[in-house]
């Protein structure tokens, strides 16, 4: 599946969440933040529009690794010299 077509600049972080569901932060060079979009697992298509954080929404700099606790209620982001950015999945 070739889930990184419409990402438009660098995807480089990706998880699955237990609901099957591919996450992908990918660096968007207009905004210089990272976006995270939103794919079926099973399909590779995106969900609904496909954005589940967008760049416009304050963003998000360094992500460094995705993370999903295993009830699938938030995805927690890693960020190098930043706080941790908590966000319901």
């Amino acid at each position: 599946m070739d889930v990184f077509e419409n990402l438009a600049n660098s995807p480089n972080r990706l998880t699955f969440g237990p609901d099957g569901d591919l996450y992908v932060a990918g660096y968007d060079t207009t905004t210089y933040f990272y976006t995270i979009n939103r794919y079926d697992g099973l399909t590779g298509q995106l969900i609904g529009n496909g954005v589940f954080f967008s760049a416009a929404s304050g963003g998000l700099h360094g992500t460094r690794q995705l993370l999903i606790d295993p009830s699938g209620t938030y995805l927690y982001v890693v960020r190098r010299r930043w706080p941790c950015r908590r966000s319901e999945a």
